[in-house]
């Protein structure tokens, strides 16, 4: 019954560049790229119109990879489909398929996020699975073999929350420990080395954690407490500590002010503190933190002082805004119109998006936009070279356009929904999790309370990280789990 509520109230969107997924009332479409199978539809056709993928089938939860798919059904049953060179689909082969395969038949799923070569799952007893590709150890099973079949992570310890990059993952446990493994040579794992881990390693033992958010380079956490933590890379001064200077060992940032959400993406870094004030720091040649310049910023600088925001999405060089009375603004790169301004100009001040249009959720990648108002009415813009915004054209978009009319999405109860990229909430990240192949991305809003909740490439948990964030170029993810419900 928790199940059929759910799929009354849910709607989910997972984007990449290329191909883009659609979970409405729990019937599943796809649309965009689709050479590898991507799409799951049975060809290897694109698609500029949504088609829909195992009719009959209801499903709670998808995720993509840059030509892989991954989805997981109602029952908690996990299929894969696209491209498999890796042996990211986890079926045992490294054979593309264009229709669902279903992946370790006999277990149920909770979670799945994928990256461009490699996926994670947590099953709904909180075990940890990887597969695919594996050559900086990233899967974590002490290894760097390429795996064909999901692979448990960790035997023994119980997890809520995962957050990738291309070659490396960050893990938060049910007793909020934090791991992280793979490529560290830029000290993105914050373990106080650059040394590479193929088994987990747990970072600042001691302190608990309800939030990680994994960019190439760099990563951002929250500890329980609301206190905010960076390490990494930090050329741009992305992580926000007044310094250029990379940090092997997490470094506290704003000490003093409590935060409920950060994003990272492409050498930059977007905050919400818990009075909902909104701040960036790090790359900024296009103008995407939004304070006016085209300076990069090494200490987090205040975007719209007086406005309070509740979710923030980050797609590559381009960044795009909610604020608390539910209006959509965008700064930065807008060489294809992804800002949606009805121009390609970019923009160093955050420009206001359909005005008298009231926003619910938006998610952004590097080249395009979706958006959902408050009437449950889906939009696109941006490069749609592929049909991936959905409209039935290839034509690039400099101005929202509907997709799908007719179709309302309707709001979530509190089961999955969709971000990648990567988001949270007015509790902005209830613990909820973020994504990102750098551009997967998903995203959960919770009408009840106004607030967004994301799970980036992570999970949310059993309460699966309802305070938590996708989206990504190749994708950063979001999602939050209610295990009260089942979903």
């Amino acid at each position: 019954m928790g199940t059929e509520i759910a799929l009354k109230n849910s709607y989910k969107i997972v984007s990449t560049c290329n191909h883009t997924m659609f979970i409405i009332d729990g019937n599943l479409y796809g649309c965009g790229r689709n050479e590898y199978g991507q799409l799951g539809d049975g060809t290897r056709i694109g698609r500029k119109l949504p088609v829909q993928i195992m009719p009959g089938t209801k499903f709670k939860h998808v995720s993509v990879g840059f030509f892989h798919s991954m989805f997981i059904d109602i029952e908690g049953n996990l299929y894969g489909c696209g491209l498999n060179r890796y042996g990211q689909l986890g079926d045992g082969t490294t054979d593309m398929t264009n229709l669902p395969v279903q992946i370790m038949s006999g277990t149920k799923f909770k979670y799945v996020l994928s990256r461009d070569r490699y996926t994670m799952l947590i099953d709904i007893d909180n075990n940890l699975y990887g597969c695919g590709w594996n050559v900086f150890g990233q899967l974590g099973d002490g290894t760097t073999i390429d795996r064909k079949l999901p692979v448990h992570i960790m035997p023994g310890t119980k997890f809520k929350y995962v957050s990738l990059r291309d070659r490396y993952t960050m893990f938060i446990d049910i007793d909020d420990n934090l791991y992280g493994c793979g490529d560290n040579r830029y000290a993105q794992l914050g373990d106080g080395t650059a040394i590479d881990r193929k088994i987990p390693v747990r970072i600042m033992p001691g302190t608990k954690f309800k939030y990680v958010s994994a960019e190439i380079r760099s990563t951002m956490f929250i500890d329980i407490e609301g206190n905010l933590y960076g390490c990494g890379d930090n050329e741009h001064g992305q992580l926000g500590d007044g310094t250029r200077i990379g940090r092997k060992l997490p470094v506290h940032i704003m000490p003093g002010t409590k935060f409920k959400y950060v994003l990272s993406r492409d050498r930059y870094t977007m905050f919400i503190d818990i009075d909902d004030n909104l701040y960036g720091c790090g790359r900024n040649n296009y103008g995407q933190l939004g304070d006016g310049t085209t300076t990069d910023r090494n200490l987090p600088v205040q975007i719209m002082p007086g406005t309070k925001f509740k979710y923030v999405s980050v797609g590559g060089n381009s960044t795009m805004f909610i604020d608390i009375d539910d209006n959509l603004y965008s700064c930065g790169e807008n060489i294809y119109g992804q800002l949606g301004d009805g121009t390609t100009i970019d923009r160093k001040i955050p420009v206001r998006i359909m005005p008298g249009t009231k926003f619910k959720y938006v998610t952004a990648e590097r080249e395009s936009t979706i958006f959902i108002d408050i009437e449950r009415n889906l939009y696109g813009c941006g490069n749609n070279c592929f049909g991936q915004l959905g409209d039935g054209t290839t034509k690039t978009r400099k101005q929202p356009i509907q997709i799908l009319k007719g179709i309302k999405f309707v709001e979530n109860d509190g089961a999955q929904e969709v971000d990648e990229g990567n988001i949270d909430d007015v509790e902005h990240q209830r613990k909820a999790e973020q994504n990102d192949n750098e551009i997967i991305i998903y995203l959960d809003y919770n009408e009840n309370d106004g607030t967004q909740e994301a799970d980036k490439g992570n999970i949310n948990n059993v309460e699966h990280q309802r305070e938590a964030e996708q989206n990504d170029n190749e994708i950063i993810i979001y999602l939050d789990y209610n295990e009260n419900d089942g979903t």
